[in-house]
């Protein structure tokens, strides 16, 4: 164990030397380029909750024509009076408004932490959350299909949605490929469980060394000392 020769202070130097200048500034999650678009995705995201999302029946559309992305997710969260023009059930206007909507919010706020304290979250996160939204325009998009019946043949989902559809999967594949061009080799240092199986030491290459050293030395004491063989008297 005397023979390690690993010590944190390289390490540490290492990782502070890989986050600096030393790396592509156009890696860095700060980077202005990510950072603008950061903000401006969030607020086309925002600006699209309102604008028309989706049509309402025929039999309300007199009263109420149309639903835009917030009036969908309150219409979801069970809100008077939107909730009385979906024609859907408690449960319905779940996954009518709040499924399609609530990762839509979130990802939002995350583009905007993004953009105000880009080193607090991963880049993965955002594509994570992304990929959610997106699935969620696609389904409902499904759900209108399944009511083309009751909104004689017109397809409910509007122009809204597929902006937001369209922003969501642009996101998604930006900030997948920052991570991957550049950002992956950043925050596997700075999180504590990756960082712990990168830099701790190798015990196992440390005790083969000793036991190595001590084969060595069992080998030299078996072997017979010259002068004994040259002190003997020759007959």
């Amino acid at each position: 164990m005397a023979l390690r020769s690993d010590s944190p202070a390289p390490d540490a130097a290492r990782d502070d030397a890989a986050l600096s200048g030393t790396v592509d500034g156009r890696s860095l999650p700060e980077h202005t380029v990510k950072r603008v678009t950061a903000a401006v995705l969030a607020v086309v995201l925002l600006v699209t909750l309102f604008v028309p999302w989706w049509l309402t029946d025929p039999v309300v559309r007199l009263e109420f024509p149309v639903f835009a992305g917030w009036q969908l997710f309150a219409a979801g969260l069970g809100i008077a009076p939107f909730a009385g023009y979906t024609g859907f059930s408690v449960f319905g206007n779940v996954l009518l408004g709040v499924v399609p909507v609530l990762p839509l919010l979130v990802l939002i706020a995350l583009l905007v932490v993004r953009a105000t304290k880009p080193r607090a979250l991963p880049g993965t996160t955002i594509v994570l959350w992304a990929v959610f939204a997106f699935l969620a325009a696609i389904w409902l998009v499904v759900l209108g299909w399944a009511r083309l019946n009751a909104t004689q043949g017109e397809h409910p989902a509007t122009w809204g949605l597929l902006i937001a559809t369209i922003v969501s999967l642009f996101t998604a594949t930006a900030f997948g490929n920052w991570w991957r061009l550049g950002e992956k080799s950043l925050w596997p240092r700075r999180g504590g469980l990756r960082l712990g199986a990168a830099e701790e030491p190798n015990d196992g290459d440390a005790l083969t060394t000793e036991q190595l050293l001590q084969a060595l030395d069992e080998e030299d004491a078996a072997k017979p000392a010259p002068d004994d063989e040259g002190d003997k008297p020759s007959r």
